[in-house]
């Protein structure tokens, strides 16, 4: 239906593809398991043209396929979906990693991590 590209798509078409809150949302509703167009175009209040806009960028970037009319993720999709998780956790601890940058500089020791920072990323990370 789509042409999706013939070599991997870079970081930055990925980005482009999920980067307003509304493709995002779209991109989330499918891996839920919402698969029907009309359903999706509810749930969101976005319109026909708004939906097919940002599928399609989903689909030729390979985060999503499309089979007989229902919309689901594709392997890829599901690892930048995990990603997405990671930076949503990292935004969640923004204020307790700034915290342990702080606690790193003045200690003096450049370029080390310390303890603190060791744990709060892999807090973040897991």
């Amino acid at each position: 239906m789509y042409m999706q590209f013939e070599e991997s798509p870079s970081t930055i078409q990925v980005l482009e593809a999920i980067r307003d809150t509304k493709s995002l949302n779209l991109f989330n509703a499918l891996i839920i398991g919402d698969n029907k167009a009309i359903d999706i175009m509810v749930k969101l209040s976005i319109s026909r043209k708004e939906f097919y806009s940002r599928i399609s960028k989903l689909l030729r970037v390979g985060l999503i396929k499309c089979n007989y009319g229902k919309y689901s993720i594709t392997a890829f999709g599901s690892v930048i979906h995990e990603i997405q998780l990671i930076l949503n956790a990292a935004v969640e601890y923004y204020s307790k990693l700034e915290n342990s940058d702080l606690s790193c500089s003045s200690s003096g020791e450049i370029g080390i991590k310390s303890e603190e920072q060791v744990i709060v990323t892999n807090s973040v990370i897991k």
